[in-house]
Formats: structure tokens, C-alpha cells, sequence
């Protein structure tokens, strides 16, 4: 029951109004109420902490998930893919819920712009390309074995033979790891290339999308739900600067834009690496040379996904539709979302790197007209008018993200990496950013978040 004694307004708040509102001794602000910030409350919370306050940006929860109704269907325009079923944690959290998951995406016809079926010779390059990858994760365990220096994805499957050199080629590596990156193979690392990592270390090579009416966000709101006593969340509270200055006695002091200050023992940050990236956020005193080192060298990536709604399906009836286009990466990669939601009638254009911000730029008229044109040359013997619905995100211009998810950069290090998520005095680091191994995914932003709350718990006795 909600806490009579409590003024904050906030929408989570469960204290009995039969006990005293009680806290311990120690306070937590948690900053950011995404997967990261929800789960290190969440923990804080079952570790006995009994004062965490969450300051989130804008008045939601789940950060980069964000699910939409588009006519009846839960679409996703962040986070929408479960990988690697095996011991991810999302996995058994879409169990304990009865979230509904349904199995990879693994039918494809590819078409170029003449409306030409290009699937045999797709197919040829698909295999390539898995086999060229397979001897770049064999060589890169030699480069780390080796100590060797970094040396870029794209200079790597070059060495190993793949040399796209004509519009089916080039799709096929936009779908098999412009897609997974966010960003083009000459921006990301080769010795650290992470694609298949994620299934190693999970066990399993399963990736599952998203198909629960109720939307990915479903599994925020339920974490939520299982907040203890003095847990809350705070909306519409976007943090303009942290003082933190190193003095055992000395708070913590978040300042908002709305001219709010709060103090706290402890602060846990999950801002995006977009938004450590841009100092939009001031730190006093400014954070270590080698933390923003780090945060400078790792890679943040443009990543969209938008959705066409029509009367009526004219596609191929398979899970994924690649496009041949002049352009690497123009419109390559459509989601049959029929698939998911059967009658839907719904396609998901996703987007990477240089595409994905310029459609972010564009306005949706011009995003309708650009992709239309696409369609209509993938598919020329039919009559297509334009989407009933249309819907894109906006990721990449957003100042609580700038950004969609996090990629290995060349020359970044595992020494880097451990300053990306050392604490600074009493500010602690969680977020899609932080692992060796699995980097960029929803799953890591959960371990990270939960991790951090576990160190901080452990070093504070709370």
C-alpha cells in the first residue's frame, strides 16, 4: 500500500502505511530507469538496502526498450531479440513471466532493385561469410593468445577472402553484421568481434524475438513490480550535473533540470554511453583521464528500426526480406513481421551506421517516399500504396540515448574496458557497455546492473 507519509509524488512506493517510513543508513540514487537502473535497484533492495531512489530522464521506464501499439500489435522500437537461451538471464525472466518468445528469424528471400530474385546467389555468399567469420574468431583468439594488436573486422574478412564485390554481397554482410554492430565493418574491431561470443558463453546459439502481446517492456514493468519498501522512482528528472567530491563524509549531490538536488551516499550511473560521450552531463570533479578514455574509445551504435503498416501483405512469405540495393545498407534488411504477428501486416525496416542517422534525420514523409520507392522496385508487378501506419523511433537525436547500443572499436582494450566500469569515489558505473564478452545486449545491461549493486552492497555493509 502506497505510503501516506510520502510527498515525493513518485509512482513506485511501497510502505506500508502501518510501519514507520524506515531507511538505513546509507542512501542510493540510482540514475537511469532502464534495464541497468531497474535491476541494480532492484537488488539493492534484496541485498537490505532500504532507501534507493531511481531519477529517470523521461516519464517512462526501460530506457531503450520501449514498446508501441500499432494497431492492436506490440512492436518494439528498441529492444526486441533475446540471445542465446542457454544461462541468459532474459531467458529465465521470459519463463517466470510467461513471456512469449517465438524462434529466430531463418527464412530469407534477398531481391535486387530490379525486382529479381537473388536468394541462390545470397545464399552462396551467407555461407562464405559464416566460414570467413569462422576463421576470423580462430585468428583473433591467436591475436589475444599473441598479444598481437587490434586490426579492424572489415581488414579481417578481407584476409580470410571475403571481398564483397557487388550488391548481393555487400546486403548479405549488412544483415549478417552491420545489423548486430550498428555500425560498418571498417568502425569495428576484428580481434574482439563478438557475434558468436554471446552464444558461447550462454550455451546456446538460440536467438528469440519478442511475440508477447504485452510487449518487451512487460519484463521491466514486471522487475518493477517487485520493488521492496522505499524503493521509487522518480520521473521527468533529467540529471545536468554530479558532485562528487572525495571526502568520506561528503553526499553525493545530483542536480536536475528542473533545478531538483538530491544527495545520496552512494550514486549508481546507467546513463547511456551516448550520453557520457556527449558531456552533456558535468561531473565535479570531472572524472579521471582514463575513465573518459575509455568512454571516448568505445563504440556507440546507430541503430533503427521503423514500421510500415499496409492493407494488405505483398511480400514474400518469409521471415526476413534483404533488399540488393546500389548503397551498402540502403533499406537492406525488412522484418516480416507477419511472422510474429500473424495478419498484422506490419514490415520493420532496420536500419545500421550511416543509414540508420540519416533516417533518423529525415522527416517521416520523407522516410515513407525513400522506403515506398524501395518497395515498389523490390516488388514491381504489384500495386502498392502507401502505409496505413508508420512508425519510427528516434535513438540516434534522443538526449537521454544518442545512440542505440554499444560495439567493440578498434584498439579498445580489456584494460580500457576496466576503467569503463571502475567506481569513482562513491559514483559506480552500469550499462549495455560494461562485459568482455557480451556487450550491446538487454542481457548485459541486466548483469551489469545487478553486479554493480552486488559490489556496492558488499563494500558498504548496507
Amino acid at each position: 500500500m502506497k505510503c501516506e507519509k510520502n510527498m515525493c509524488g513518485c509512482t513506485y512506493c511501497y510502505e506500508s502505511v502501518d510501519e514507520k517510513c524506515e531507511v538505513s543508513d546509507k542512501k542510493v540514487l540510482v540514475l537511469g530507469a532502464g534495464m541497468a537502473g531497474i535491476m541494480a535497484a532492484k537488488t539493492l533492495g534484496e541485498s537490505g538496502c532500504s532507501n534507493v531512489q531511481i531519477l529517470e530522464a523521461t516519464n517512462r521506464t526501460g530506457g531503450r526498450i520501449q514498446s508501441v501499439n500499432i494497431s492492436g500489435y506490440m512492436m518494439e522500437l528498441g529492444a526486441q531479440w533475446i540471445y542465446g537461451l542457454g544461462s541468459n538471464p532474459i531467458a529465465a525472466l521470459a519463463d517466470q513471466y510467461g513471456f512469449e518468445i517465438v524462434e529466430e528469424f531463418d527464412t530469407w528471400v534477398v531481391r535486387d532493385k530490379f525486382g529479381n530474385n537473388v536468394t541462390a546467389k545470397a545464399d552462396n555468399d551467407w555461407y562464405h561469410i559464416v566460414d570467413v567469420l569462422e576463421k576470423v574468431r580462430r585468428f583473433s583468439r591467436k591475436l589475444h593468445r599473441d598479444g598481437e594488436p587490434d586490426i579492424t573486422a572489415e581488414a579481417l574478412l578481407r584476409k580470410f577472402g571475403w571481398n564483397p564485390v557487388d550488391n548481393v554481397a555487400e546486403a548479405v554482410e549488412v544483415y549478417q553484421l552491420d545489423v548486430e554492430n550498428g555500425r560498418e565493418t571498417p568502425s569495428v574491431s576484428g580481434k574482439y568481434l563478438n557475434n558468436l561470443r554471446v552464444f558461447e558463453e550462454h550455451g546456446s546459439d538460440d536467438w528469440m524475438i519478442s511475440s508477447d502481446p504485452r510487449g518487451y517492456s512487460y519484463i521491466i514493468d514486471e522487475l518493477v513490480r517487485s520493488f521492496r519498501d522505499g524503493q521509487r522512482i522518480l520521473f521527468n528528472k533529467k540529471v545536468t550535473s554530479i558532485e562528487n567530491w572525495d571526502d568520506e563524509n561528503t553526499l553525493v549531490e545530483v542536480y536536475t533540470e528542473d533545478g531538483s538536488r538530491y544527495e545520496a551516499d552512494d550514486v549508481i550511473i546507467t546513463f547511456s554511453l551516448g550520453v557520457l560521450q556527449s558531456r552533456q552531463v558535468n561531473f565535479e570533479p570531472p572524472l579521471s583521464g582514463k575513465k573518459m578514455m575509455a568512454i571516448d574509445k568505445f563504440g556507440f551504435g546507430k541503430y533503427t528500426q521503423m514500421y510500415f503498416q499496409f492493407s494488405s501483405a505483398f511480400w514474400d512469405n518469409t521471415s526476413t526480406i534483404v533488399y540488393a540495393g546500389d548503397r551498402h545498407g540502403e533499406s537492406s534488411v525488412w522484418y516480416n513481421m507477419n511472422s510474429v504477428f500473424p495478419g498484422s501486416n506490419i514490415l520493420q525496416l532496420a536500419l545500421s551506421g550511416f543509414e540508420a542517422e540519416t533516417a533518423e534525420r529525415m522527416t517521416d514523409a520523407e522516410v515513407i517516399e525513400s522506403s515506398m520507392t524501395v518497395l515498389r522496385s523490390m516488388y514491381p508487378a504489384a500495386n502498392i500504396s502507401g502505409p496505413i501506419m508508420f512508425k519510427k523511433p528516434n535513438w540516434q537525436f534522443d538526449t537521454t540515448t544518442l545512440g542505440s547500443h554499444s560495439y567493440w572499436t578498434t584498439g579498445f582494450t580489456y584494460e580500457d574496458m576496466d576503467y569503463l566500469g571502475m567506481p569513482e569515489g562513491h559514483l559506480h558505473f552500469a550499462g549495455d557497455y560494461i562485459s568482455q564478452t557480451n556487450y550491446g545486449y538487454v542481457h548485459t545491461s541486466y548483469n551489469s546492473g545487478k553486479n554493480t549493486a552486488l559490489d556496492l552492497a558488499g563494500s558498504v555493509n548496507l
